[in-house]
């Protein structure tokens, strides 16, 4: 495993051990064609240190600009070379963040399971950033399988789901054009890129090894429509449950209620066989812990280190939300 491989000859970032979100290729194409920083540290022409980031201007922050990871990725902030002692690793993490500026707002979501997950969290707290953790669920290569572990009644129903269901690999552009289709019928638009998420699919499934596997469901009968499906992606020690989309009821057709969790349990198994750790990925609603927690019961409950700082409009702004968008909504301008 990545965390116990002795340390390089190299200073050099070693790539393959850092979480997908993180990896170069990744990073390449998650940051679209946005306001693109990444803050480095070089010792002797070699890179040890980088935190790479885009900044927004949301409608619902009035222009204000906010620094987050790139597109669609979920884990983010800073990496440094495992060839540092710990003593050079805190002193390059200082240097990333301070390079950070300050008239602009920042959040960072952090694995806190690589080596330097506590350097980072302290570096961050010492730069007077606040400390905050989201929970996520996971399931290690070694435990049971969902199924076992499933009540009578949800065990039932991912059972007759999977009678009715057909579960298949589907290709890059007909995930996009569901996952878009579905939002439109919800009235709602992709919060980050399609390009990107399709960039970013596309090379992971053409990679070598592929990072990144698209299944979707669909009733037992010829010409029908997918009900749901999903997007994962890994790296050397975890698999994520990275991007889900569902068909909204039309006409009377109602899609499959079990078909999503029925791809959730054909994903951990793709894990498992991988030898990875499954990972929701983030639960950030009732809703989702509900289904990870009491439904599929993903074994072991994580909290990931979320790290923010905002500027003084930004807190303003979140002071006086309420009354911005009342105002904004009558002039028109939301």
């Amino acid at each position: 495993m990545c965390g116990h491989d002795k340390l390089p000859a190299s200073k050099g970032i070693n790539q393959s051990c850092l979480p997908v979100f993180q990896q170069s290729w990744w990073v390449g194409i998650a940051r679209g064609v946005a306001r693109y920083r990444e803050a480095q540290v070089i010792e002797d022409g070699v890179i040890v240190g980088s935190l790479p980031y885009i900044v927004e201007r949301r409608k619902n922050r009035l222009g204000i600009p906010w620094g987050v990871s790139p597109h669609w990725s979920h884990l983010g902030g800073p990496v440094v070379s495992q060839a540092l002692s710990n003593q050079g690793k805190a002193n390059v993490l200082r240097q990333l963040i301070e390079q950070l500026p300050r008239k602009t707002s920042f959040s960072f979501i952090c694995s806190p399971h690589t080596n330097d997950a506590g350097l980072i969290r302290q570096a961050f707290i010492n730069a007077g950033f606040e400390h905050s953790k989201e929970i996520t669920y996971s399931q290690t290569p070694e435990s049971v399988g969902i199924m076992v572990r499933l009540n009578s009644k949800h065990r039932t129903h991912i059972k007759s789901a999977e009678k009715n269901l057909e579960v298949m690999e589907i290709g890059t552009a007909k995930f996009i054009n569901f996952y878009e289709a579905n939002l439109k019928a919800a009235g709602l638009k992709s919060y980050y890129p399609l390009s990107v998420a399709s960039e970013l699919i596309a090379r992971g499934r053409e990679g070598d090894p592929p990072q990144v596997r698209v299944i979707a469901a669909r009733k037992r009968k010829e010409g029908s429509p997918y009900d749901a499906a999903i997007a994962c992606a890994w790296d050397k020690e975890r698999y994520y449950f990275w991007m889900s989309t569902r068909r909204r009821p039309s006409d009377g057709d109602k899609p499959h209620p079990d078909a999503i969790k029925l791809l959730i349990v054909k994903a951990t198994h793709h894990a498992m066989s991988l030898g990875l750790t499954f990972d929701a990925d983030g639960a950030t609603t009732q809703g989702h812990e509900n289904l990870y927690k009491e439904i599929l019961k993903l074994q072991n409950t994580e909290s990931r280190d979320v790290f923010d700082r905002t500027t003084k409009s930004a807190r303003l702004f979140r002071k006086y939300r309420p009354t911005i968008k009342k105002t904004a909504a009558f002039l028109g301008l939301i």
